[in-house]
């Protein structure tokens, strides 16, 4: 018949297990038509599971969303098994995209594509697919079942669009000029979908899709505002920069390309990773031109809602690193963008400039980075090798002289006389030394500079 189902051992031993007709889930059906096997073994069985899992031996099994993880001890093979509450067309008929309207039925009684004997005993595999969306499936594409009703959910665009950067699927051109035709009712909250979107290396591709559509200034009218002053087109051009830039192996020196990498796994309470949020701030490190940015505050006011973070739902730690983030950039093009372009930054200004953004600092020199790149302001290599110095001066220096804190407690210094704050700017005063190079970084010469501080204190 030209399809071979049951050259999965797995399926194999199911079906002696079983000794009766079950589906294979939607999600694990869809993983053998993409890849000809199964990874996520997921079973729905027309059968009682409790009373199932009385009768069979050599498993263990713990209760999970809706069914029961199964494990088979001899196979040591889990599976997850669920008990349908209704007939099976019926469920498919739930699904909201092709990918999840597809199973694949085994039986004992009707001949399907195939068949294999399992102890004498023939097997049939038969396709149920009520909306014919395997062919379009297989050929790597994703579209919405329900079409017709499709203008009152425009955040299923989103969650589409959010399952085509997840699977590395396709939309039809001729699908997305349909569903561009639409006028979407307002819908439900897109917030989790447009972040899951940024986890993609090329989520401007996503982005220019859903903005093709017409569901983003649906979503988020802000976009709109941005778009009559031509700042949204200008933030998908730079979040593309930055993709280009964060997405190559050999763009950056290794010590430098690991501690973006690191900086960017960094990952807020809130689940929210750093680099969804450089991607983010990039996008929208222009939006301070329509709005008000109190300087000192993360708060962004404008007459159809309090505040920006709130519009994105950020909580506080997120809030302020988007805030660090704009206005450090906002700082930096009025007081260092001169300096920092022509690659003469004294070290006292790059020494307040990483005391005042610590953390934040790559994450600051990416996004002025990326706009001096959009804005083709100077030579790529030179801004590159200059971005490259004040990096590495971080990294190699700054950062390593924050270990001095400890190192100042653990030191035979006297150190009682001294109030917190006199022993914090001590401290500080000599940070700055060790990073300006006119005290040696080593314990000796540490303890009798600050002895020397302190007696000059009191």
């Amino acid at each position: 018949m030209g399809e071979v189902m049951f050259e999965i051992d797995e399926i194999k031993y199911l079906c002696d297990m079983i000794n009766g007709t079950f589906y294979i889930s939607p999600r694990s059906t869809y993983e053998y038509i993409m890849f000809g096997d199964i990874d996520h073994y997921e079973i729905l069985v027309s059968f009682n599971m409790e009373e199932w899992l009385k009768k069979v031996t050599r498993v263990t099994y713990k209760k999970h969303a809706k069914g029961y993880l199964v494990t088979f001890i001899d196979e040591q093979l889990e599976v997850y098994m669920e008990s349908l509450e209704e007939p099976i067309e019926s469920y498919i008929k739930k699904a909201e995209f092709n990918i999840d309207a597809i199973v694949m039925e085994i039986s004992l009684e009707a001949p399907g594509y195939c068949t294999y004997v399992v102890k004498n005993k023939e097997y049939y595999a038969s396709w149920i697919d009520v909306y014919n969306v395997r062919s379009n499936t297989k050929m790597g594409y994703i579209e919405p079942i329900h079409l017709e009703s499709i203008s009152y959910h425009g955040d299923l665009i989103f969650k589409m669009v959010e399952l085509k950067v997840k699977h590395q699927l396709d939309i039809k051109p001729c699908l997305i000029d349909q569903l561009s035709q639409e006028s979407y009712e307002p819908f439900g909250p897109v917030k989790q979908s447009f972040f899951n979107i940024l986890s993609d290396t090329k989520s401007h591709q996503a982005l220019m899709i859903l903005d093709q559509i017409g569901v983003l200034e649906k979503a988020f009218p802000l976009i709109k505002q941005m778009k009559e002053n031509n700042l949204w087109d200008f933030g998908l051009y730079c979040l593309k920069k930055l993709e280009c830039v964060l997405n190559s192996d050999h763009y950056f020196q290794e010590s430098l390309s690991k501690a973006i990498n690191g900086t960017m796994r960094f990952q807020f309470e809130c689940g929210l990773k750093k680099y969804q949020m450089i991607k983010f701030s990039v996008l929208f490190h222009d939006v301070y031109k329509i709005m008000k940015l109190k300087q000192n505050s993360p708060e962004l006011y404008e007459d159809h809602f309090t505040d920006f973070c709130s519009y994105f739902d950020f909580k506080e730690k997120t809030c302020h690193y988007y805030a660090q983030v704009i206005q450090s950039h906002r700082k930096i093009l009025i007081d260092l963008k001169e300096s920092f372009s022509e690659g003469n930054l004294s070290q006292i200004k790059l020494y307040e400039f990483y005391e005042e953004y610590q953390d934040e600092v790559i994450d600051v020199l990416l996004v002025l980075y990326v706009d001096q790149l959009c804005h083709a302001l100077h030579d790529e290599e030179m801004m590159k090798e200059r971005l490259s110095y004040v990096m590495k001066l971080y990294i190699s220096k700054y950062c390593e002289i924050q270990c001095i804190n400890s190192e100042i407690t653990t030191m035979e210094i006297d150190t009682q006389q001294l109030s917190d704050v006199e022993l914090t700017l001590l401290i500080e005063d000599v940070k700055k030394n060790v990073f300006f190079g006119n005290l040696r970084y080593d314990r000796k010469s540490i303890i009798k500079y600050f002895q020397k501080l302190i007696e000059q204190s009191v």
